[in-house]
C-alpha cells in the first residue's frame, strides 16, 4: 500500500502530509530535487527510503518538471505510467487552484532539495507546470487512483475517510 502526495509547488503535499502522518503514524519521505541524467533518476529510485507513504514520487513529478522549458524528459512517459501501475498507489493530487497558487509565489524558496535556479525555474514556468499536473493527473486517473483535494479545505473526516478508503480495499 502506498499513497504519494502529489501537486506543484506550494500546493499543499506538506501540510497534508503532516495531516496524513498524524492519522498513520509517519511523516512522507521526501525524494529530493530534480536530477540532470537518467542514470540519477534510476539511481534515486533504487536508494530510496521504502515507505509506503512519499511527498512526491519521480514517477509523477519527472513528466512534470522533468519537461520544464527546453528540459527533455530523462525517461519516456510510458515507462513512468508503468511504474504507477506497478506500484498500484493512492495519488492524493493536491490543488488548491491556480489563481490562489500564483499569489504564493513569491513564498516559494530555495530549500535544501531546491536550489535557487530552480526556484526560479519554477517561477517563469508555473502555468505550464499547473497545467501539466492538471494533464497528467487526469490522464493517470484513467489507470490509477487518483483524488484530488484542496488543502484548504479539505476536513479531517475527509482525509480520514479517504485513506481508510484506501486501505481497506
Amino acid at each position: 500500500m502506498t499513497i504519494i502526495l502529489e501537486g506543484p509547488d506550494l500546493s499543499g503535499k506538506s501540510t497534508i502530509g503532516e495531516r496524513i502522518g498524524d492519522m498513520i503514524g509517519t511523516l512522507p519521505f521526501h525524494f529530493g530535487g530534480p536530477v540532470k541524467t537518467k542514470e540519477a533518476f534510476e539511481h534515486r529510485l533504487k536508494t530510496a527510503k521504502l515507505t509506503m507513504f512519499y511527498d512526491r514520487h519521480p514517477a509523477i513529478s519527472e513528466q512534470v518538471y522533468g519537461t520544464m522549458g527546453d528540459r527533455k524528459p530523462l525517461i519516456p512517459p510510458e515507462e513512468l505510467t508503468q511504474m504507477l501501475i506497478d506500484l498500484d498507489p493512492l495519488v492524493i493530487y493536491c490543488d488548491p487552484g491556480l489563481p490562489f497558487l500564483l499569489t504564493q509565489l513569491q513564498h516559494l524558496k530555495s530549500k535544501p532539495h531546491k536550489n535557487q535556479d530552480h526556484v526560479d525555474q519554477v517561477r517563469a514556468y508555473y502555468s505550464e507546470i499547473y497545467r501539466k499536473y492538471s494533464e497528467l493527473m487526469e490522464s493517470l486517473s484513467k489507470v490509477i487512483r487518483v483524488r484530488k483535494i484542496n488543502f484548504l479545505t479539505v476536513t479531517h473526516e475527509e482525509l480520514k475517510g479517504l485513506i481508510n478508503e484506501y486501505f481497506r480495499r
